[in-house]
């Protein structure tokens, strides 16, 4: 049943990809034709006609929205009020924001209503939560007026780009940004890691809470990975219920869970100082 999503999700991808004998090759393997038999589209019935898709789906995309909506709404009126000052905070507020509406999109388009509306807002939040990411992940100087008023530029021309844009074009949005969000975000535990272990001032309770936060984040990112990866196995495994999707939801809500803690102990700069965590 994946293999039937992603060709219904990215059909200029998939197309493109089956066009290629390596890629297709690739797509055969993860992807055989027997699963879809061997796992259906899951279905919960409620009233009359109404059914609830991919159940499991459903409670996982429910629980993204929920940490989007719940981490996005901590932060990001800090940012407002300037409560909190620290480079690459605004930008991770609307990080989890982004990451909720993204949920809340694929919560609709896969599982209670497939339409082209909820079908962009995915998109668009997939999109506006990685560049967000990239810039959190470098500590960009987003405590400036103008780089704000630049990010959410670059938001607005990503939102025109895929509701008007061409299925390619969303598709491009789609995948574009995730991938390069990896390299920033990896980059970005290193960092705070680095600097937590470097900093004389940063307790050992900390360093521990970090790292142990960052542990979790690669776990949820692998988790994500993983259900792309191991698919069909975890489909005869575990059912229809658990194949790529549900996998992909979990591991990305693990990750930003675990983020949150880490970015949370942010903190300006003291002059003099290099290190970018607090001190206690």
């Amino acid at each position: 049943m994946s293999a039937t999503v992603l060709r219904t999700f990215l059909p200029e991808s998939v197309a493109g990809a089956e066009q290629q004998p390596l890629l297709r090759y690739i797509l055969t393997v993860l992807f055989p034709k027997y699963i879809e038999e061997l796992c259906p589209l899951p279905l919960i019935h409620l009233q009359g006609d109404t059914a609830l898709r991919w159940p499991a789906v459903a409670a996982a995309s429910f629980c993204g929205c929920l940490l989007g909506f719940l981490s996005g709404g901590h932060m990001l009126p800090r940012v407002v009020t300037r409560s909190r000052r620290e480079r690459g905070f605004f930008s991770w507020g609307f990080a989890f924001l982004w990451y909720g509406i993204m949920c809340l999109g694929g919560l609709f388009h896969h599982c209670i209503s497939p339409s082209p509306f909820f079908y962009k807002m995915d998109i668009i939040g997939t999109a506006c939560s990685s560049i967000s990411i990239i810039a959190g992940s470098i500590l960009a100087d987003d405590t400036s007026d103008a780089t704000r008023i630049f990010l959410l530029g670059i938001y607005g021309f990503l939102i025109f780009a895929a509701v008007s844009g061409s299925q390619a074009m969303r598709e491009v949005l789609y995948l574009g940004p995730t991938f390069f969000s990896i390299v920033p975000a990896a980059w970005f535990l290193w960092k705070v890691n680095t600097e937590a272990a470097a900093a004389r001032q940063t307790s050992e309770a900390v360093r521990k809470r970090i790292w142990k936060w960052s542990a979790v984040a690669v776990a949820g990112a692998l988790m994500a990975v993983g259900g792309v990866v191991g698919d069909k196995w975890l489909c005869l495994l575990f059912g229809s219920n658990f194949s790529l999707l549900f996998w992909a939801f979990l591991g990305c809500n693990i990750a930003l869970f675990a983020f949150f803690p880490i970015v949370l102990q942010l903190a300006p700069p003291k002059q003099g100082e290099n290190p970018n965590l607090k001190r206690s």
